[in-house]
């Protein structure tokens, strides 16, 4: 089955630690129960992608998403992916364990994790609010 929102390059990653990149165009990969699939995605945006909209129910994944780092902005409001319901929504503390002033925050912030000024967050716990 093909899915327009799993185009791209994908990492996958099994609890073993065991790293092999996957190129795919867009079908259902078939993985092992403990395998986790990443796939990054630079940027966000204000506008939803027709080819996501469509796409990410069917796409049968969990999708965790930055929420844009627009939050020193008077007018600011989260970005898609993470703005999709369903979506985890992250946003990134300081080194004081507070907001990061560059957040994007409104609704649908789902949970923050040590983010500002950190060179490994992914070894970081999360803390869902």
């Amino acid at each position: 089955m093909k899915n327009k929102f799993l185009e791209g390059d994908w990492i996958k990653a099994s609890k073993k630690g065991k790293r092999e990149q996957l190129n795919k165009a867009g079908y259902v990969l078939k993985v092992a129960e403990d395998d986790i699939l990443v796939r990054f995605l630079s940027g966000n945006t204000l506008v939803v992608p027709k080819s996501w909209a469509e796409n990410l129910d069917e796409a049968l994944i969990v999708v965790i998403s930055s929420v844009g780092n627009y939050g020193l902005q008077e007018k600011s409001d989260i970005l898609y992916p993470a703005k999709f319901e369903g979506v985890i929504a992250v946003g990134a503390l300081n080194m004081n364990g507070d907001i990061w002033k560059g957040t994007t925050v409104g609704n649908g912030l789902k949970c923050v994790t040590s983010g500002a000024l950190y060179k490994k967050l992914f070894k970081r716990w999360f803390f869902f609010i």
